[in-house]
């Protein structure tokens, strides 16, 4: 079974960085880690939450686009260079 060593832990929980070993998991309360702990999960551990974060993101600016529909040629303006579009005619 493929194990992983979880190398840093953030404020907001753990770290992406990861390195693979065969040693096996342990047993530990989340209460009781520090930042900067190393810890050993398996891969049913962890909980693969970035595509959903991104996902959600990507909801979230289509409907900032659908509630004013000018911030789009803004974001266009930014993209090409500009600061932002002058007027919208």
């Amino acid at each position: 079974m493929r194990c992983w060593h979880v190398l840093s832990l953030s404020c907001l929980g753990l770290s992406s960085l990861l390195l693979s070993t065969q040693s096996a998991a342990e047993k530990i309360t989340y209460s009781e880690l520090k930042n900067g702990d190393v810890i050993t999960v398996t891969l049913d551990q962890l909980l693969p939450t970035q595509s959903v974060l991104d996902y959600d993101a990507e909801y979230a600016k289509l409907q900032y686009y659908a509630n004013d529909p000018k911030h789009i040629f803004d974001t266009l303006c930014i993209i090409n260079g500009a600061k932002r579009r002058k007027k919208m005619e």
